[in-house]
């Protein structure tokens, strides 16, 4: 209750801090609102304003979305309490990536059939030194690929790869995929083939196939290499490269686990990906994609301090993470999915 009471004369007292931040928002892409949660903790739980918040920015921006989930996400997130002790679609973003590794740019949720359209970032604490976000105009990076690089990711769509060990055939299977049944939450191969099928964000084309070689499950989908921006007065924005290639492809270390990535290679891949055609994306390509998302002229670095919340466009920006240290308390949430715009090949 002490939250809520905090919230609403946060919120009461600075009408024209929103008014000015949807205006922002619809004009670049992205807001910083300083100072909008009271004092609090991953432990104390995430003050409701931070939900109330970033809600009110994109619905004064046009946009009626409640706000969504992190179903389909590569990495596991925990939900976190909010002050009113209420379960919520709020996440630690702790999730997947140690703190002395780089989170490389990247859209939400991209390498799915449906992206939320909006993400909001919370800092309760600030890293001891480092820990700051990365944004990328998505447009910009466009412009830095070859020609003949944008042509493969407009005309071929992107196919992922996601691994799973067995229960039984792969029980040490160590990454944060888990087996397939804990996945599914089934023991039957059918029940856990036709949940893929049905699943809307991986799309009809999607396959769960038993690779016997390793003793693993492959879910493999295809989806665009671009995105259309929903618009405020309806329709949608011009097709634009947004893909998670950086996050996915095993060259790179995606899990701060370089067991798949050099040595021995006891397992294969926890993921990876192709192109739609299933040829592969070479290192070439994957050097620069990373020098265009990485590009410090069009990336601009956004330190959160305590209380700070930073609310995205997800079709205009990418968002990454420089390394840290010592204790960092951020915390995600993101508007419901909407269509990608781009229907695969």
């Amino acid at each position: 209750m002490m939250f809520g009471g905090l919230r609403r004369v946060a919120l009461a007292a600075r009408p024209r801090r929103f008014s000015t931040a949807t205006d922002q928002l619809n004009a670049q892409g992205y807001v910083l609102l300083k100072s909008v949660l009271p004092p609090s903790s991953l432990a104390q739980g995430v003050p409701p304003s931070f939900e109330e918040s970033a809600q009110k920015t994109w619905e004064g921006a046009g946009f009626d979305y409640g706000i969504g989930d992190y179903e389909g996400g590569s990495v596991e997130r925990a939900t976190v309490q909010t002050g009113s002790e209420k379960q919520t679609q709020v996440y630690d973003v702790a999730a997947g990536s140690p703190a002395h590794q780089v989170v490389q740019p990247h859209a939400e949720n991209a390498y799915l059939q449906k992206m939320p359209h909006f993400a909001a970032f919370g800092c309760l604490r600030p890293a001891d030194e480092g820990g700051a976000m990365t944004l990328t105009d998505l447009v910009a990076a466009q412009n830095l690929l070859s020609e003949s690089l944008r042509n493969k990711l407009f005309n071929l769509g992107v196919t992922y790869i996601r691994r799973m060990g067995d229960d039984k055939e792969s029980p040490n299977w160590p990454f944060s995929t888990k087996t397939w049944q804990k996945r599914f939450g089934t023991e039957s191969w059918e029940d856990a083939q036709q949940q893929v099928l049905q699943d809307e964000f991986y799309g009809q084309k999607a396959e769960l196939a038993w690779e016997a070689d390793t003793k693993t499950a492959a879910l493999r989908w295809t989806v665009a290499g671009t995105a259309r921006r929903p618009l405020a007065t309806g329709g949608l924005g011009e097709a634009i490269v947004a893909t998670s290639i950086l996050g996915h492809h095993e060259l790179n270390d995606i899990v701060g686990d370089a067991s798949y990535t050099g040595g021995e290679k006891p397992w294969p891949a926890p993921k990876h990906c192709t192109w739609g055609n299933g040829t592969e994306i070479t290192a070439e390509e994957l050097k620069q994609m990373d020098g265009a998302y990485e590009d410090p002229s069009i990336t601009k670095h956004v330190l959160l301090g305590a209380g700070d919340v930073v609310v995205v466009d997800n079709f205009r920006w990418a968002h990454g993470r420089v390394p840290y240290n010592g204790k960092r308390e951020h915390v995600a949430l993101f508007s419901v999915k909407v269509n990608r715009g781009v229907d695969a090949e």
